[in-house]
């Protein structure tokens, strides 16, 4: 007797124009065929399916339907094939379901039989063209009165009743358009073989245990509100949670007086997003601003999605390409030519003055008869982007046409910047949605190299963007690019064909990613030209995101026969000696070298923040007593040096950012991270900020910095601490020191100990004296970092600004800057006098044993000598240095080098102006020539409120 766990009425008002009062029946796992004999009774044309995929990867429960009926069938581990190969096999009553493809490859991955179906979000599209959405679809074709953000709904969650009503809702739709439907090639398992299955229903499940997990709702962060032509205007104030252009959300935003306006976001340029509204009124005095639903697919998600239906669909084979095999079915791929050209490569390059794991590395990749895929495993610091850099120089100078891509935005301009200092002619694609308003700033050295995605696609003739090149054949974009098809309209992949690929941050893609190419696969499109592919990375970082929802994503370096034969950088150059040699050991197998000039442990700090307790602030955490250590920290040593704040925490980053910018001390504010953002995507804009010189922001754009405080939030259970990656790049990106700020008593705990920053903790004890109480830094009586403790701790900061109130340019030599302020402001310039400066100068500040850091004037400290800092060295050469003034100089390069002054000029924006006054104090410089100035212009003091940005540009002087 079936065993029916019970039948009910469903109800829906959704789609008026269909039945509202649909039967449902449950069922326990076993009674599959009583499922069957019903479905053949009721004789439907098509058949509507549904799966609530569980976190585990397994599927619980099983929603079929027709347009009258609804069943339920919970499944367990016990479920075989023999039960649903029957009603997966109906031949006159297909499935259907928007996202077949995943469907009918999680189905085979599941009972290990063959499944077919229709997938309706495309059945109606062109080749290519953009899928429907549920709620678009019913929108569009049946009832216009329907509420779109409802029906999209069902698709958000895997309640008993949404799994059932996408089902049916299906199965309706495939009823009402049969004649179509019936027309349409189904996504069928058959199409393919075991191999290709294998690797697919992987890559289905990943995608589905991913889907499940994308926010619903979201904070936008805003900076104003606009009434223009009764609209709403937004000022978003941050690009991640910006609010973006899309049909399928709905921004919903609070006021001051408490109503609530609901719009959507219909039209985004810059900064500033266009929301229509659906009801309320228009108003000046929103708050708040949520992003409630999910957006449309990116490019690359519906080129992905494209790709797979077609080979379900038995359009294109996955196997074939040699890059593919070589991936994914190695024991298919083409014997590989071992002859090596590795002797002319290495002369080649020989000038170019890698060391032998880079040489290595970038002979693989020029090389012509070997090394079709070259594999490189670089850890931090360890030149990466010198050896593409590298190789790419040779390629320019063979007229050899190279792709070079990355994950990140910032990943792509880093390598720009290389190629740039080695000469290389190249082109970087930047999309619109990323440079315009939010990005502009940090692409000021690579300006002219760059093309706005918009304007290489705005004329489709081949030969405005053949212009648009200028004979380039080396080209930089992110990964995603490569998705638009707008590439493809513009011919582009003619002008610069996809012959070599190199793929930097490749640890932190997804292989399947590399499917995500504009409708075919990315080997596959380009099987017929791609000769070389070059990936680097390093597993040991950031992994690919939702690598913890879906454990089973997979980068080129978990592929194990690839693994063995990757080539490793094995010297780093960015951290401390001893900071390397603890990763090294910890995390490298000790196989990583350390060449750097400090070897001092005082590179490492520990601030104890005894009464620092952490609290849950949503799905995050925050520590408010770690916040103040912080502020403390850059008030009273690093705000004027080059330092970056990072956090595993996005609230905490939020709270730190927020107290820099309330603080009345004028503290730098925008060099906060999320470890997630520090490696692959950290932007600052300090160059914008008035308080800072220009100059003090280049390390905080990438992927290190000077100096890096670190704020580890967790006081009860370590949580993201135990991620030994995320520890990794936490504890590397520093180049001269690193202030951890936690709790003592947790870090020595046994829980925390077992992490990377408890044994890193443990690693400074044992050596030295690593602990300094959060008081001491209050009091500003700790040995930090490169910023040792004041003789006079008790020695105020200045009380008032370090700039002169703003006056005419005409007035600013008379203006007075205090010796006190003077001597504040030429801490560390390297400036050259006619007359020696001794550390000892009566008028002028003495030089710090180290980097300037504290906001007071310092005398100079007895220390320690017995181990050399050659930073401290060259700092203390620096204030003995001397020069002849100059009467004029024709640059302001030629000016700086001799540490004069000048009365203020008129300098034009477009070009260099000479400086050709007699050096006397007080010269003001527009920002946009400091620009212009290739070398760094030290001693820049900003003057506020000016509609330019502007600086004085003073000097020590006897």
């Amino acid at each position: 007797m079936p065993r029916l766990l019970g039948a009910q009425i469903l109800e829906q008002n959704l789609v008026p124009n269909f039945q509202s009062r649909i039967p449902l029946s449950r069922y326990k796992p076993r009674d599959v065929q009583e499922v069957v004999r019903m479905v053949t009774e009721l004789q439907p044309r098509v058949l509507g399916v549904a799966l609530n995929v569980s976190e585990d990867a397994t599927i619980n429960s099983v929603a079929l339907a027709t347009s009258e009926r609804m069943f339920y069938i919970s499944l367990d581990n016990a479920c075989r094939r023999g039960e649903f190969k029957t009603i997966l096999a109906l031949d006159d009553c297909p499935l259907v379901s928007f996202g077949m493809a995943r469907i009918v490859l999680i189905l085979y991955r599941f009972f290990g039989c063959h499944a077919r179906g229709v997938d309706l979000g495309t059945f109606m599209s062109a080749p290519g063209g953009d899928p429907m959405s549920p709620g678009k679809m019913v929108y569009e074709k049946i009832n216009p009165d329907v509420n779109q953000y409802e029906i999209n709904a069902l698709w958000w969650s895997n309640d008993e009743r949404n799994v059932c009503l996408r089902a049916w809702l299906s199965a309706s739709l495939a009823e009402f358009f049969h004649s179509q439907v019936e027309q349409t090639i189904q996504a069928d398992t058959d199409n393919l073989g075991h191999r290709e299955l294998n690797c697919l229903q992987q890559l289905a499940m990943n995608l589905e245990l991913l889907e499940a997990k994308k926010p619903t709702h979201s904070e936008g962060e805003i900076e104003g509100v606009e009434i223009v032509d009764g609209k709403i205007v937004i000022t978003n104030s941050r690009y991640k949670t910006r609010v973006r252009r899309s049909e399928q959300t709905t921004i919903v935003m609070d006021t001051a007086h408490g109503e609530t306006i609901y719009g959507r976001a219909n039209a985004a340029e810059g900064k500033n997003t266009t929301v229509k509204l659906l009801t309320g009124n228009a108003r000046r005095d929103v708050e708040n601003v949520r992003i409630v639903g999910r957006e449309e697919l990116t490019n690359a998600e519906r080129a992905r999605d494209e790709f797979i239906l077609r080979l379900l669909r038995g359009e294109m084979s996955l196997e074939g390409p040699d890059f593919t095999n070589m991936i994914w079915f190695p024991a298919f791929a083409l014997a590989q030519i071992n002859q090596q050209d590795a002797a002319p490569a290495s002369m080649a390059l020989a000038h170019l003055g890698l060391n032998p794991s880079q040489s290595q590395v970038a002979n693989a990749m020029i090389s012509i008869n070997s090394h079709p895929l070259v594999v490189a495993h670089g850890p931090p610091g360890t030149g990466k982007t010198r050896t593409i850099s590298a190789a790419s120089w040779y390629w320019d100078q063979s007229h050899c046409p190279v792709w070079v891509v990355a994950q990140s935005n910032v990943g792509v301009k880093n390598i720009a910047e290389s190629f740039v200092k080695s000469e290389i002619d190249f082109k970087i694609l930047v999309s619109k949605e990323f440079y315009v308003e939010w990005h502009e700033h940090i692409y000021g050295p690579i300006e002219k190299y760059l093309i706005r995605s918009d304007d290489l696609f705005r004329d489709p003739d081949p030969v405005y963007a053949e212009n648009r090149l200028g004979g380039s054949k080396v080209i930089l974009c992110t990964l995603s690019m490569l998705s638009n098809p707008a590439l493809d309209d513009c011919q582009i992949f003619d002008l610069v064909p996809m012959e070599r690929l190199v793929v930097d941050e490749a640890s932190q893609i997804d292989t399947s990613e590399f499917m995500a190419s504009a409708i075919s696969h990315l080997f596959h499109k380009f099987r017929k030209n791609l000769i070389k592919m070059c990936l680097f990375g390093d597993p040991k970082q950031l992994p690919p995101y939702g690598q913890d929802i879906a454990p089973d994503l997979q980068t080129i370096f978990d592929f194990r026969h690839l693994r063995a034969e990757a080539f490793f950088l094995d010297i780093q150059y960015r951290m401390p000696v001893p900071l390397g040699n603890f990763i090294s050991k910890e995390v490298y197998n000790s196989k990583l070298q350390s060449q750097h000039k400090i070897n001092s442990l005082s590179c490492v700090a520990f601030v104890d923040v005894s009464k620092g307790e952490e609290t849950q602030m949503g799905q995050s955490w925050i520590n408010r007593e770690e916040v103040h250590t912080v502020v403390n920290l850059v008030r009273n040593y690093y705000r004027y040096t080059e330092f970056s704040i990072i956090t595993p925490y996005d609230a905490q980053r939020g709270e730190i950012q927020k107290a820099l910018q309330n603080d009345k001390n004028n503290l730098p504010w925008d060099c906060v991270y999320n470890v997630d953002s520090y490696q692959g995507q950290s932007l600052s804009s300090h160059s914008q900020a008035l308080h800072l010189s220009p100059h003090l922001t280049a390390a905080c754009i990438g992927h290190e910095n000077e100096f890096i405080i670190l704020s580890l939030v967790r006081t009860d259970r370590p949580g993201f601490l135990r991620s030994q990656n995320r520890m990794n790049v936490m504890l590397t990106r520093c180049k001269r020191g690193m202030v951890v700020v936690a709790n003592r008593r947790f870090l020595e705990t046994k829980a925390a100990q077992s992490t990377l920053l408890g044994k890193l903790a443990q690693y400074w004890e044992d050596r030295c004296d690593a602990w300094v109480h959060a008081r001491a830094v209050y009091d500003r009586t700790a040995n930090l970092p490169g910023a040792p403790a004041p003789a006079n701790p008790l020695l105020p900061a200045p009380a008032t600004p370090l700039w002169p109130p703003m006056v005419p340019a005409t007035a600013l030599p008379k203006v007075h800057i205090s010796t006190q302020h003077l001597a504040f402001a030429m801490k560390g310039l390297d400036v050259r006098d006619t007359d020696t400066v001794s550390p000892q100068s009566k008028l002028a500040a003495p030089k710090p044993d180290s980097f300037p850091c504290l906001p007071s004037v310092r005398p100079a400290q007895k220390r320690d000598t017995s181990v050399a800092d050659p930073f401290r060295e060259k700092d203390a050469a620096r204030s003995t240095q001397t020069a002849t003034l100059k009467p004029s100089y024709s640059t302001a390069a030629g000016w700086k080098q001799a540490g004069g002054y000048s009365q203020h000029v008129n300098v034009s924006e477009s070009s260099y102006s000479p400086f050709t006054q007699r050096a006397t104090p007080g010269m003001s410089v527009p920002k946009p020539v400091l620009r212009r100035v290739e070398e760094k212009l030290d001693g820049l003091i900003p003057l506020p409120k000016k509609k330019e940005e502007t600086y004085i540009i003073v000097q020590r002087r006897k």
